[in-house]
C-alpha cells in the first residue's frame, strides 16, 4: 500500500515537472536572443559549405552604368534607367484596340499637333493600384510626356488614398515625401497641350479627390464630371477647341486592387451605368464633347479592368482606342511614344474584352455573400479588417474567362460541342480577344 502511495506521488511530481519544462521550454525558445545575449551563448548557428568553386550564393554587383568611376552608387544614373526600362514596357505593354487612318485619322498624331485632352483622368490617371502595386515618388503626367522635354519631379508627385489604420478613412496625398533630387530630361512626343481644360480638371479634383492610385469599390463611382461642372469653373471653355482641334483624346479609367472586386451592380447611383465597368452618362458625355473638339478622337482606357466598350468600337466617329492599363510612374513617356510614331504597338490583352460583363457564368456567381451564421465565426478579418464569413460558389467549373468565350461561342454559332442553340451567343461574343 505504502508502495502505492509512492508510486502515485512520483508519477505526479514527474508529470509537474513534464508541464513545468513545456511551459520554460515554450518561454526560452520565445526569449532565446535575449537568453543569448545576456548568458554569451548560441542557441542555433548556420553552418556554411560555402567555396569558391561552389558558392552558396553570388555577391549582386550592378552594372557598370549605374556605378561611378570608384564604384560607388550613381543614384541618377540609376533612376534614368528605372526610366527609360518604364518607357519600355509601357511601350511594348500597350495595345491598339483601334485604328482608323483615312483621311489623315488616328495614330499617330505628328509632332507640333495641336490636341485637346478630355476627362479628369487626362489630369490625374491612374498609373497604379491602392494596394499591393501602388507606384510611388516623382511621375511623369500625360500631359508632360505628351508636351514637355524635362521631368518636374519636385511637383509631380504620385498620389495615393492613404489610411493611418485599415478602419480609417482614405485621405489623399503624396506616395512619398518631398523631391529634392536631381530631374531629367527625355524626348516627348511633341504636342502642343491645349491648356484649358487641364486647369478645369485641376480646380474640380479638389472635389473628386482623384488619385494616382486608387482601389476599386463594391459602389463605385468613376467620379467624371458633368458638362454642367466644366461650365462652371470656366463657362467658355469650348472655345478653346478650335486652336486644338488635330486631335481630342479622351481617358477613361477604373482603379483596381488586389483585396476588392467588382461586384454585379457595385456601382453608385444615378451615374446611368447598371454595372461598373459600363460606361457612365457622363463619361459618354466627355467622348461626346470630344467629337465637338476635334474630328479625329483618341480613346485611352486607362485601366486594368475589361470595360464594355463595345459602343466606341462600333462608333464611326471614334478613331483609335488605345489600352494603356496602368503604366507606372513613367510609362506615360512609353505612351507618348506610340501616339507620336516613335513606337509601333505591339502588345496583347492580357484580359478579354466582353460585348456585356454580365454574360459571363462568372459573373452570375459572384457577389457579397455570407453564411447566414456567419456572426458565430470568432476568428478575426486580418489587418485589413476583411470580412469573415464570405463565400462564393464558382459554378462555372473549367468556363471561365476565354474558355467560355471560345467554347460557348464558337460551339453555338458552329452547331458543335454542347451549346444546342445559339441563344445568348452574341451577349457573351468577346468584343477583344486576348
Amino acid at each position: 500500500m505504502k508502495k502505492q502511495y509512492v508510486y502515485r506521488g512520483l508519477a505526479a511530481s514527474m508529470a509537474m515537472l513534464f508541464s513545468f519544462s513545456c511551459v520554460a521550454g515554450s518561454i526560452a525558445e520565445g526569449y532565446k536572443s535575449t537568453i543569448d545575449t545576456q548568458l554569451g551563448t548560441h542557441s542555433e548557428s548556420f553552418v556554411s559549405e560555402s567555396s569558391a568553386d561552389e558558392p552558396l550564393y553570388d555577391k549582386f554587383v550592378p552594372s557598370e552604368e549605374v556605378l561611378n568611376a570608384d564604384g560607388t552608387g550613381n543614384s541618377h544614373a540609376l533612376i534614368q534607367k528605372a526610366i527609360n526600362l518604364n518607357e519600355e514596357q509601357a511601350a511594348e505593354g500597350a495595345v491598339l484596340l483601334k485604328n482608323n487612318q483615312e483621311e489623315g485619322q488616328g495614330l499617330p498624331l505628328k509632332s507640333g499637333s495641336n490636341v485637346t485632352l478630355l476627362g479628369i483622368r487626362s489630369e490625374v490617371p491612374l498609373i497604379g493600384s491602392s494596394f499591393g502595386v501602388k507606384s510611388f515618388g516623382g511621375m511623369i503626367t500625360l500631359r508632360q510626356a505628351l508636351s514637355e522635354n524635362k521631368t518636374d519631379f519636385a511637383h509631380t508627385i504620385a498620389t495615393g488614398l492613404n489610411r493611418t489604420r485599415p478602419t480609417d478613412p482614405a485621405v489623399l496625398g503624396p506616395t512619398t515625401g518631398d523631391w529634392n533630387g536631381d530631374e531629367f530630361e527625355f524626348e516627348g512626343a511633341g504636342l502642343n497641350i491645349n491648356p484649358t481644360m487641364p486647369e478645369i480638371y485641376t480646380k474640380l479634383n479638389e472635389k473628386y479627390g482623384h488619385a494616382n492610385n486608387e482601389a476599386a469599390t463594391h459602389d463605385y463611382d468613376p467620379g467624371e464630371p458633368s458638362m454642367d461642372e466644366l461650365a462652371s469653373v470656366n463657362a467658355s471653355f469650348r472655345d478653346s477647341f478650335s486652336k486644338y482641334s488635330d486631335a481630342a483624346i479622351v481617358v477613361i479609367s477604373r482603379p483596381s486592387a488586389e483585396s476588392t472586386d467588382y461586384l454585379p451592380g457595385s456601382v453608385a447611383p444615378n451615374l446611368g451605368a447598371d454595372e461598373p465597368l459600363a460606361l457612365t452618362t457622363n463619361e459618354k458625355d466627355e467622348i461626346a464633347l470630344a467629337k465637338e473638339a476635334s474630328d479625329n478622337v483618341i480613346v485611352l482606357i486607362n485601366t486594368a479592368q475589361a470595360i464594355e466598350i463595345g459602343d466606341l468600337k462600333n462608333d464611326p466617329e471614334i478613331d483609335s482606342i488605345l489600352w494603356i492599363g496602368y503604366p507606372g510612374c513613367y510609362g506615360f513617356l512609353g505612351i507618348a511614344d506610340i501616339i507620336s510614331g516613335k513606337v509601333s504597338p505591339s502588345g496583347a490583352l492580357p484580359d478579354i474584352f466582353p460585348t456585356y460583363n454580365m454574360s459571363s457564368p462568372a459573373m452570375q456567381n459572384m457577389g457579397d455573400f455570407q453564411y447566414t451564421n456567419a456572426d458565430q465565426i470568432t476568428r478575426g478579418g486580418g489587418q485589413f479588417g476583411a470580412k469573415v464569413g464570405t463565400y462564393i460558389i464558382e459554378a462555372e467549373g473549367l468556363y471561365t474567362g476565354y474558355r467560355y468565350y471560345e467554347t460557348r461561342y464558337y460551339d453555338a454559332v458552329n452547331g458543335k460541342g454542347n451549346a444546342t442553340s445559339p441563344v445568348g451567343a452574341y451577349a457573351c461574343r468577346s468584343l477583344f480577344s486576348r
